[in-house]
């Protein structure tokens, strides 16, 4: 790995989105999912889905059609 992609990687985990992690992880995904499913239980939110999160779903759901 070069200096560069190690710096790069560095800077890329200090980012985080307005949940306070860093998105695309494991434990962002999980948590965004969370609020998915309370905004489908007719609960209100205090905050807003990033269209970040929107956009991964998106790509989910086309990786997951792809596969069938």
């Amino acid at each position: 790995m070069t200096r560069f992609e190690r710096r790069l990687r560095n800077l890329e985990a200090r980012l985080t989105d307005c949940s306070g992690l860093v998105p695309h992880t494991e434990a962002w995904w999980n948590y965004w999912m969370a609020m998915v499913d309370k905004i489908v239980a007719g609960e209100k939110l205090d905050e807003l889905i990033p269209l970040e999160f929107i956009d991964a779903l998106i790509v989910k759901g086309e990786s997951d059609a792809t596969r069938r």
